[in-house]
């Protein structure tokens, strides 16, 4: 038991961190589903590597060859005069290069077809994204104890990985960027740490690869390349002392220079094959609008806002004002890494970054660890309360991220479209509601490219509705009469109830008007087991809908919603509403009502 005498910690919770992701993986089994590892962004990073080892076709100008089961594998695209091309740069591919070769060369003899899209080229990138997350582990811990304690990093790893939306990009999103990234900046800090302590061929190697890495999957990070500068500066004079030693080993310093420019070479290389040039802008209509960021609702949105998704990462803000404290080193570094970053993240066109969080983020995570730690040093060093405070809250923190990572995984929570209505309406749900189409606020990604923040807005219209509170029901309707009870209503004096043993209840005739496009049904109950809504059109439509969706009420009363969209067939429709009593119990029910509305979109500027 050596391996753990020194920093048991840490090496314990970076084994739980490596084990809960893989778990989380293998349970998902994304590999047995359409485009499950190679999927949304990975289309287009994983392009070159099939075109140019298995089709020989960097232009694509054979396209059909990359249509498997009926679906474009990968994600090309065309300018206006027609030529294909990858619109991301290579940097990825070349990330899962090593485990797409290893695939590529066993799968003919695993009996899978050798097409680049078969089981054992799935499998290879599942394993690459974990073996960069290994990477992650290893050199983010030994980066971080340098310069803080064994239990403060155990700490800032389960935050880092477990309690923030990096934990979906290295589960259900392995394939993206992000976690590769995140792999290439903790190494190439760790180098830099070690190059200044004791210049050597073999980081600035290092450093050299990892930054022109970094600098290749999202050109941005080349503000990461400052660290090399900054660390460890507290005045001027330590930066021109700084620039001295870079000048003392000139020789490292252009070995390292010489290393970034053949990592970008590839890219270089692949514009002047395709567009006869080698430089090229690949997105085209998408870019940066420096005086309007989005400063605020990139952090605080609903749409992807980053703290509200990943809101531990508060005590990491906080932790720049501890930074100077317990780890001066990086005083200068840090903070201004981070406003940088964040300015740049927040000025893109797309500010939200389709995913869970705003995941442009998590490339900064490396950093943030830092006055992570300070905070948590800090946090550690007062009484006891204030200890066992810190830790329940990181606990909470996780189980939340963990739970809305399920969310998020399910649709309950939107990719792109949420609003504080809608993220309310979803907390807590393991099922999706109903009624978040009426919540959502979709983007118009065509406007915002011109710096337009236009969403399209749902507008409901009435059609025609009825209520039934019960208090005026004659003995002729044989549905409601004989259950009517006194002195039993939530809103009024009279309800139905219903004994045990009867199956369905309140059956109930509606005709759904011309143009509708939703029925909405609520009612009130008093429950003591399990009861669904049905909309049904028996025998004279094709039509089921069900809700269990409940709101709790107040005074033993519940909410019972059915949000259902109706076919359109221009004409009236009659259909069947009534309550199925799956557990055959005792219920009472108050308030009918129903709602034919029509569901159209318009779009505003927020």
């Amino acid at each position: 038991m050596r391996f753990l005498q020194k920093n048991s910690l840490t090496k314990i919770t970076g084994a739980f961190i490596l084990f809960a992701i893989v778990f989380t993986i293998v349970s998902q089994e994304q590999w047995n589903k359409d485009n499950g590892v190679i999927a949304a962004d990975a289309r287009g990073y994983y392009a070159y590597l099939p075109a140019l080892f298995i089709h020989n076709d960097l232009k694509f100008e054979n396209y059909e060859d990359y249509k498997i089961d009926k679906r474009y594998e990968v994600w090309v695209m065309e300018d206006e005069s027609g030529t294909k091309y990858i619109k991301f740069t290579c940097g990825m591919s070349i990330m899962y290069s090593p485990f797409f070769l290893i695939s590529h060369g066993l799968a003919e003899s695993l009996g899978e077809e050798a097409n680049g899209f078969s089981y054992p080229y799935k499998i290879g990138l599942v394993v690459s994204s974990i073996f960069y997350l290994f990477i992650a582990l290893l050199f983010l811990s030994k980066l971080l104890l340098r310069y803080f304690e064994d239990r403060v990093v155990s700490i800032c790893l389960l935050i880092l990985f477990l309690a923030t939306n990096l934990y979906v990009f290295e589960t259900e999103f392995m394939t993206q960027s992000h976690g590769y990234s995140f792999a290439l900046l903790t190494v190439f800090m760790y180098s830099c740490v070690k190059w200044l302590d004791a210049p050597k061929i073999k980081w600035a190697i290092w450093m050299g690869i990892t930054g022109g890495l970094m600098f290749l999957i999202r050109p941005i990070d080349i503000i990461f390349l400052t660290f090399i500068l900054l660390f460890n500066i507290k005045s001027l004079k330590d930066l021109t002392e700084r620039f001295k030693l870079i000048w003392t080993y000139k020789l490292q310093a252009l070995l390292f220079l010489g290393l970034f420019l053949l990592m970008i070479a590839p890219q270089l290389l692949y514009y002047k094959h395709i567009f006869g040039s080698f430089i090229y802008y690949s997105y085209t209509k998408e870019g940066f609008f420096f005086l309007s960021p989005h400063l605020f609702d990139t952090v605080f949105s609903y749409r992807n806002g980053w703290l509200v998704y990943s809101p531990v990462m508060i005590l990491s803000l906080i932790g720049f004002f501890f930074v100077k404290r317990y780890s001066k080193e990086f005083s200068w570094f840090s903070p201004l890494a981070f406003l940088i970053y964040f300015y740049l993240i927040s000025a893109w066109w797309c500010w939200w970054y389709a995913g869970f969080g705003n995941r442009a983020f998590i490339n900064l995570y490396p950093i943030l660890a830092i006055p992570l730690c300070a905070f948590i040093s800090f946090a550690l060093s007062k009484k006891l309360f204030v200890r066992v405070g810190l830790n329940v809250l990181v606990l909470s923190f996780i189980v939340l991220n963990v739970f809305q990572s399920y969310q998020f995984k399910q649709r309950i929570i939107h990719w792109g479209s949420m609003t504080k209505d809608a993220y309310w309406d979803a907390f807590g749900r393991t099922k999706n509601s109903q009624l978040q189409v009426l919540y959502l606020r979709q983007p118009d990604l065509l406007e915002a490219q011109k710096g337009k923040n236009i969403v399209s807005v749902p507008v409901v219209k009435t059609l025609s509705s009825f209520k039934n509170s019960f208090e005026h029901v004659k003995p002729s309707d044989s549905s409601y009469y004989p259950y009517l009870k006194a002195n039993q209503g939530y809103s009024s004096n009279k309800a139905l109830h219903f004994k045990k043993g009867i199956p369905f209840m309140m059956k109930t005739e509606v005709t759904v008007p011309k143009n509708t496009t939703h029925v909405f049904i609520t009612c009130k109950i008093k429950r003591t087991g399990e009861v669904i809504a049905v909309l049904d059109g028996k025998e004279k439509m094709p039509y089921y809908f069900v809700s269990e969706d409940i709101v709790n009420f107040d005074k033993g009363w519940e909410e019972l919603k059915l949000f259902a969209p109706f076919p359109n067939m221009n004409k009236s429709q009659l259909l069947y509403f009534y309550l199925a009593n799956k557990s055959m119990a005792e219920i009472d029910i108050d308030d009918l009502e129903v709602k034919f509305l029509s569901l159209s979109y318009k779009k505003v500027e927020q």
